[in-house]
């Protein structure tokens, strides 16, 4: 018995340094701050970003945390078509496996009409240098007027080798006077082979 668990938890310690090695930092913001992510425009006093544990909307949707303690508000208000980008670059090392996937939410604080063409939106993208991929979108004309969505899943497939930047961003569009607001949560899930493996074990453990 003692020598499968110590088996065990070296297998886990593997599974764990491959999760490091790909390098998300804060990635859920359960630190409570935006350590290792880049913020354009520069936060002025926590003005377009902030870390939050709840958030309630223009609309009086309430939103608490949908993985661990804390999410990323993001608030647009740099100008017209100037979006208010959180963004992190990691690593993929050759022989990890690695999904992102997490949580998005857009509090549009604005309308769409012909006399307010205002469709503020927001963003989560993946871009490796080459290629951007749109992760979740939404905006004004999809949400209605001073409306707010669910939290809404995004994930990525599984990532090869290489260099990525992952992005979250809103911004006002046609004026900027009334500032949407966007949310955001990432879960860094890795699938080292060494979990695979794991799988069957561990519920043998729990069983």
């Amino acid at each position: 018995g003692h020598m499968n668990k110590g088996l065990l938890v070296v297998a886990l310690t593997m599974g764990l340094a491959n999760v490091a090695q790909a390098g998300l930092t804060t990635a859920g913001f359960e630190d409570g701050d935006l350590n290792g992510w880049a913020l354009s425009p520069a936060n002025e006093a926590g003005l377009y970003a902030s870390v939050e544990s709840s958030w309630l909307a223009g609309d009086d949707r309430t939103y608490s945390a949908p993985e661990g303690q804390n999410f990323v508000q993001l608030t647009a208000g740099a100008g017209a078509g100037v979006y208010t980008v959180l963004s992190q670059s990691f690593t993929v090392k050759a022989g990890d496996q690695f999904i992102l996937s997490g949580k998005a939410a857009f509090d549009g604080n604005d309308e769409y009409s012909e006399a307010y063409p205002h469709n503020d939106d927001a963003y989560v993208k993946l871009s490796n240098g080459t290629t951007t991929v749109d992760l979740w979108n939404s905006n004004i004309v999809t949400v209605g007027k001073y409306a707010s969505t669910e939290w809404q899943n995004w994930t990525t497939s599984l990532l090869a080798e290489g260099t990525y930047t992952l992005s979250f961003a809103v911004a006002n569009q046609g004026d900027n006077s009334y500032n949407s607001v966007a949310l955001f949560d990432v879960n860094p899930v890795p699938v080292p082979n060494a979990m695979l493996l794991l799988g069957s074990g561990l519920l043998g453990l729990a069983g």
